[in-house]
């Protein structure tokens, strides 16, 4: 792992593209390599083909070739979102956060996304709690939660 932190401190705690083709140092980290090259090697469409035929035979769960491909777009767009610079907004935010957090990709990630907010915010930064989590919160189970809080804030 010398290599990657190397890497990562060279280069302002970012990996820079491509970096995960040519990863030198221990022969795990090259193997991280040979994986990484291999997979470009192969098209989008059937490395989608190869990750649904091992969550089936790992979980015993299928999944339409198109939800997945819905996520891979949706998790694609937010990571170039993440790399995104604010300028401040003036004016308070209203916050809305899923209180089943087992779902959240990344451990911490909320508090990490409130301390975004707040430091973008002029204003006050309301931190709101609503029921369900990250993706079904906006659901019809938890619409009227949700429909609540803001009309609540809206007024």
């Amino acid at each position: 792992m010398d290599g990657v932190t190397h890497t990562l401190q060279e280069n302002k705690n970012e990996l820079p593209e491509g970096a995960i083709f040519n990863l030198q140092g221990s022969k795990e980290l090259v193997q991280v390599s040979s994986v990484f090259n291999n997979m470009k090697a192969v098209s989008q469409s059937d490395r989608f083909d190869a990750y649904l035929d091992a969550i089936k035979h790992l979980s015993g769960r299928e999944m339409p070739k198109e939800l997945l491909e819905r996520t891979y777009n949706t998790f694609a767009q937010n990571f170039k979102a993440s790399r995104f610079v604010s300028p401040p907004y003036f004016g308070d935010i209203r916050y809305f956060k899923a209180k089943d957090q087992r779902t959240t990709t990344a451990t911490g990630i909320n508090d990490d996304i409130l301390e975004l907010w707040s430091e973008i915010s002029l204003g006050k930064l309301h931190l709101t709690d609503i029921e369900g989590d990250h993706l079904g919160c906006v659901g019809e189970e938890y619409a009227s939660d949700l429909a609540h809080h803001l009309k609540i804030s809206d007024q």
